[in-house]
């Protein structure tokens, strides 16, 4: 197997709580690879904080490098090429809460053309794309979405929704209005009820 490498381009990147006992904090990221075949993504946490305790970043923010592993290439081929298609891969590192340290804020997620950094209690975008995980519920007028840290999204689009309570990840548009009454506008682009493994754009 060929040794990881970064990702070229930070997608998306989801902290939150997991209400399990004991309590957990998960960090989900997806990103783009070129070229099919790689394996499963994982996040490397720079050597501080949660690697090492005794060393903390001054802005409390915990850096990840977002690393995959790529396909062995064909005879005559380099592992990737500008021309080859974009893939998503994703990747999930979970911690339990007796691990985190008290300076602990959020995390920087870093790829090789970007980073994306999240924070807990971060303010939502209040207009454009995002990328959610929560439960589904269903409201009064319409289906709602509510995340782990209680934020409610009134959900719209022609995708077929899983059953009330099944855990989602929604890929999304916060729009200016919606006939429901409750929560924030948002209309559905892709939802799944699993994690990504491999997926074409």
């Amino acid at each position: 197997m060929n040794d990881p490498v970064e990702v070229l381009e930070v997608k998306q990147v989801i902290i939150s709580r997991r209400k399990s006992n004991p309590p957990q904090i998960e960090i989900y990221a997806t990103g783009l690879v070129s070229g099919e075949g790689w394996a499963k993504g994982f996040l490397e946490p720079a050597l501080y904080g949660v690697a090492d305790p005794v060393i903390s970043p001054s802005d409390g923010i915990q850096d990840y490098r977002f690393l995959a592993y790529p396909p062995e290439p064909a005879a005559g081929k380099s592992v990737s090429n500008a021309a080859d298609p974009l893939y998503l891969v994703d990747a999930c590192t979970i911690i339990p809460m007796k691990d985190v340290p008290p300076w602990f804020k959020g995390v920087r997620v870093h790829a090789v053309k970007n980073t994306v950094e999240r924070t807990f209690g971060q303010k939502k975008p209040e207009k454009g794309m995002v990328f959610l995980k929560g439960a589904l519920k269903q409201g009064v007028e319409c289906p709602l979405l509510v995340t782990d840290d209680g934020e409610v999204y009134s959900l719209s689009g022609q995708v077929a929704l899983p059953p009330e309570g099944t855990i989602v990840y929604i890929e999304g548009e916060i729009i200016d209005y919606s006939y429901c009454m409750a929560g924030i506008p948002l209309r559905i682009i892709s939802i799944r009820t699993e994690k990504l493994t491999l997926s074409t754009l």
